[in-house]
């Protein structure tokens, strides 16, 4: 199965949970912040007053009757709601009166597969090079976030590439401007540790993500982002 069939499945299912926890829901999928393979969504009814501790309990039910593992988080105003099955997909539900909403990523559990290969041209990156750069970048994300889900790397044959990783049961959600910075802080410790040069970027502005750029002479540049996970986008530059 490829990715995005993979993603349209786990769509479907938090969807059916949703729904069956707030039955009168109008569904919408919104933008995620945390990479292309993660699903975010978010579920009203103005008419459903129940207390948000009585929909994580129906929540609850319908997740672990599917086989879901589950652990329950409170910030005082959301009932949260960590969630994980093995080879399903895993991530967190928010609760607050009648509303529901919900940031994962599906496949975990799952074997990380290899980059997919590109195209043979003198554009491409080399393969020694990619195979580094992700096994760094990966370890980076790891040792700011051990329980981290990472999503499938994408490298493009003109030398760009992404790779992404999140921890769906942390409980701090991509707004959380503290736990950004302590993401980035940690992973960038990481980096420097391994030769990399590591420059914060000092114009987040009003934004709680928190960005550095990074560059290692001779393997890869570019933004390495903290926005409930961690998300490096740049350029392999192998040495020739």
């Amino acid at each position: 199965m490829d990715a995005e069939s993979e993603r349209v499945l786990f769509l479907a299912k938090v969807t059916e949970f949703l729904t069956a926890a707030l039955p009168g829901a109008t569904v919408m999928e919104m933008p995620s912040a945390v990479g292309e393979d993660a699903v975010s969504l978010a579920g009203y009814d103005e008419a459903d007053v129940r207390p948000a501790l009585d929909v994580v309990a129906a929540l609850d039910g319908v997740l672990r009757a599917d086989g879901w593992e589950t652990v329950r988080s409170s910030d005082g105003e959301t009932e949260g709601l960590n969630v994980a099955k093995e080879g399903v997909g895993g991530g967190v539900f928010g609760v607050r009166l009648s509303v529901i909403s919900f940031t994962g990523i599906p496949g975990y559990g799952n074997p990380e597969p290899e980059p997919e290969p590109v195209p043979d041209s003198d554009a491409a990156p080399d393969g020694d090079a990619r195979r580094t750069l992700s096994a760094e970048i990966r370890a980076a994300i790891t040792s700011a976030m051990p329980g981290a889900v990472l999503t499938r790397d994408v490298f493009e044959a003109d030398g760009s590439v992404r790779i992404a990783g999140s921890d769906p049961e942390s409980g701090r959600p991509p707004g959380d401007e503290d736990w950004n910075q302590e993401l980035l802080d940690k992973a960038g410790d990481h980096l420097a540790a391994h030769d990399w040069q590591v420059a914060p970027d000092m114009w987040n502005g009003a934004s709680s993500d928190r960005t550095a750029w990074i560059s290692k002479p001779g393997l890869a540049d570019g933004r390495l982002d903290a926005s409930g996970g961690l998300t490096f986008t740049g350029r392999v530059t192998p040495s020739r």
